[in-house]
């Protein structure tokens, strides 16, 4: 009995090596929203266009982060849909270059409808609010 224990411990041992991750490498699109103040922004709609024109369709989760797991590297055009109460001055539509098992990280800044903060000085200046 003893003998028949002891192999299974070994074998239990050999199993558990640290010679790597035991997850599989994966290729990922990692979204990150903030608002002006660089809070998270909350739960918005995200779309993700493949290489093959597929769309992935998703949102952000309450800290306005999203990771995205595509399976192969390639050029992808993420976009972002601002939900109610957020607007933006900057395009919400950016291209990301993925390598295999690679992670890209793609920001984005929500500005908070209502507040004068959602206009960068060059666009107060250029619609006469303000002359920064």
């Amino acid at each position: 009995m003893r003998p028949l224990i002891t192999v299974l411990l070994f074998v239990g041992l050999a199993s558990c090596s640290s010679r790597g991750a035991t997850a599989p490498d994966a290729t990922v699109i990692s979204i990150r929203l903030r608002d002006d103040r660089g809070a998270p922004a909350g739960r918005n709609q995200v779309i993700v266009t493949l290489p093959t024109a597929t769309r992935l369709d998703t949102r952000t989760q309450g800290d306005g982060t999203v990771d995205i797991g595509v399976a192969d590297a390639g050029v992808y055009l993420v976009r972002v849909i601002p939900r109610e109460g957020y607007v933006s001055t900057t395009s919400l539509t950016k291209t990301v270059t993925v390598t295999s098992n690679g992670t890209v990280v793609v920001d984005f800044t929500l500005y908070r409808a209502g507040t004068d903060s959602n206009f960068p000085c060059l666009l107060r200046t250029i619609v006469g609010v303000s002359n920064c």
